[in-house]
């Protein structure tokens, strides 16, 4: 990681996706390389169909560093933290400590009166990847709790691209499997709520012409760099999505809020022209392999609004000290490591983030 070179609060997200395991078979599911360091990193990628022809991936990545950290809640609601060399993670056993990482509970066993229970079990995120990657399945029922990480990179074109991930806290099976005919919209779970810097709302136009969507433009603050983002308002004919919209617009650039809604991935629909030498040629739609992510957001919490927090000039200097750490490290190597309501502010979800499972 990074040293940080600027002090802004980071904004952060979260999720939740209740789906059945799907992609564990592909290749580059699971990899285990070495960086240019030398230091081993693991990561792991799968599918969760949440719904019929929708699918989100989520991701676990750890890479091997000189220490990690345990922790432990005393009974006085402290938190105790304590380092512990890289070499000795596993031999660590001082009661009640346990590593900061990826909860886990993939695993059944019977108790003495022939009940099922998860045997739940606390990874650091290296390790995680491969306990995950050899007890999970395609097919299984699982729910994933994690945090929505933001990121960017250049292209050899020297283009920007943002990319967003899913990154794994917490992942359980579920004590029934999940039946995708029995899944509606209502009942799926696909949850996210994010913090952000609100930056705009604008109408979404397509050719053109205004469609029934607004799109949120924000900034991401993360620990050592500011990304941009884009969220999603739909169904604007709605009467609470239009004042929730209408709300939106009203506050300044850089107020800092917190939204919520749910995450999408659908399969992507192609154009294509079928000629079979018998007259006109007959436009379809094609669904193709790859799935488009979206973050539609329902509804935000009015009592998140911080409007001091960021202002223009002082993002701008940050983004300049990081454009600045940037330039260094190509010139000069590595840097250094070290619910519902109808005020006009939608619908909101807050996740829960205990570890067990609430199905079991």
């Amino acid at each position: 990681m990074a040293n940080r070179v600027f002090d802004l609060n980071e904004t952060k997200g979260t999720f939740r996706i209740r789906g059945i395991v799907t992609g564990m078979e592909r290749d580059g599911s699971y990899s285990d390389k070495k960086t240019r360091t030398g230091k081993s990193r693991r990561q792991l990628s799968f599918g969760l169909q949440y719904k019929k022809d929708e699918i989100l991936y989520v991701n676990c990545e750890g890479m091997e560093r000189d220490v990690v950290y345990f922790s432990k809640r005393n009974d006085d609601g402290t938190t105790e933290t304590k380092q512990v060399k890289w070499a000795d993670r596993h031999s660590f056993k001082e009661s009640g400590f346990s590593p900061i990482g990826v909860s886990i509970g993939l695993e059944v066993q019977k108790d003495e009166e022939n009940k099922s229970n998860l045997i739940y079990k606390r990874l650091i995120e290296f390790d995680a990847c491969k306990y995950i990657y050899d007890h999970l399945e395609d097919d299984m029922s699982v729910e994933v709790k994690g945090r929505v990480e933001y990121g960017s990179y250049e292209t050899d074109k020297g283009e920007k691209r943002n990319n967003v991930k899913l990154q794994i806290t917490s992942i359980s099976k579920c004590r029934y499997d999940l039946d995708l005919d029995e899944i509606t919209e209502e009942n799926a779970i696909h949850y996210f709520d994010q913090t952000i810097m609100l930056m705009g709302v604008e109408k979404e136009t397509k050719d053109g012409i205004e469609t029934d969507r607004a799109i949120i433009s924000a900034k991401i603050v993360n620990y050592s760099s500011i990304e941009n983002a884009e969220f999603i308002i739909d169904n604007l004919s709605d009467k609470g999505r239009n004042a929730y919209s209408r709300n939106l617009r009203k506050l300044d650039p850089y107020t800092s809020i917190t939204i919520s809604g749910r995450i999408y991935g659908k399969a992507q629909e192609e154009d294509i022209v079928v000629d079979d030498g018998w007259g006109e040629p007959n436009p379809m739609k094609k669904v193709s392999r790859a799935y488009v992510r979206e973050f539609l957001t329902s509804g935000a919490d009015k009592s998140s609004i911080d409007q001091t927090l960021y202002d223009e000039q002082s993002v701008n200097e940050a983004i300049e000290k990081i454009n600045n750490a940037k330039k260094a490290d190509r010139d000069f190597g590595d840097i250094p490591t070290a619910k519902g309501n109808n005020d006009g502010w939608g619908t909101t979800n807050k996740i829960d983030f205990d570890d067990e499972e609430d199905d079991w």
